[in-house]
């Protein structure tokens, strides 16, 4: 399972930094690597390894989530930005 999220956050995050967004988000993503760091040191002290590991999972959840709203986000953007077209009847305007 981590594999699996490791390999998807990894992926997304590369798509993001091509689209030169990367800086925008480390914020965000160290709060929430802080927090696996965290839960990563609480495995094996406790009894409830199953709660911690659940937990694991889903800040790995939220991540992707978060990468992949932000790329949707800055698709639609650029999908909505005028774009320039190449136009043979180009006019100048003089007064």
């Amino acid at each position: 399972t981590e594999n699996y999220y490791i390999q998807q956050v990894t992926i997304k995050q590369k798509q993001i930094e091509e689209l030169g967004f990367s800086e925008d988000i480390k914020e965000e993503l160290n709060l929430l690597d802080e927090e696996f760091n965290n839960l990563k040191n609480e495995l094996g002290e406790r009894i409830d390894n199953e709660i911690i590991i659940e937990k694991m999972i889903i800040n790995y959840q939220l991540k992707l989530d978060l990468l992949e709203r932000i790329l949707s986000s800055i698709n639609t953007v650029n999908n909505k930005s005028p774009k320039k077209e190449n136009n043979e009847n180009n006019y100048t305007i003089y007064y």
